[in-house]
């Protein structure tokens, strides 16, 4: 990022606030409790852990009548799975979703696991203030 210049920093920058607001208005769906600790130290409190059977998590979103979920499972095989399997259940029952925004987030904070989302975004953050 450093041989970018300061102005598509800044709109990067811009574009990252924008995501994580439109993340903080929704539910989030992660693979484990290190990833919801890191998305806790950035600010984003509404997260939901899967734990074996996904589907009780997606009965409760129901039951609350979520507007939005958002989908943040890791980049590997497996949480590309899980993310297509999350698709298809929140489909069933009728639930906004949203794995757009995982990978927006993804590639600007260079994220392979959300248990690094922290640190990724402090890496990011020292990036935009070299000139």
């Amino acid at each position: 990022m450093s041989k970018l210049s300061f102005e598509s920093k800044k709109r990067i920058k811009k574009e990252l606030d924008r995501l994580l607001i439109e993340i903080q208005e929704g539910e989030i769906i992660v693979e484990g409790i290190k990833d919801k600790r890191a998305l806790n130290n950035i600010g984003l409190f509404n997260v939901h852990t899967l734990h074996g059977d996904f589907r009780r998590i997606v009965e409760i979103l129901k039951e609350k009548n979520v507007k939005k979920v958002f989908i943040l499972t890791d980049f590997d095989r497996r949480g590309n799975e899980l993310a297509e399997e999350l698709k298809g259940e929140l489909t069933a029952q009728s639930i906004d979703f949203d794995l757009e925004k995982r990978k927006r987030l993804g590639t600007i904070l260079n994220i392979r696991f959300w248990e690094n989302t922290d640190k990724k975004l402090d890496q990011f953050l020292e990036k935009l203030k070299e000139v």
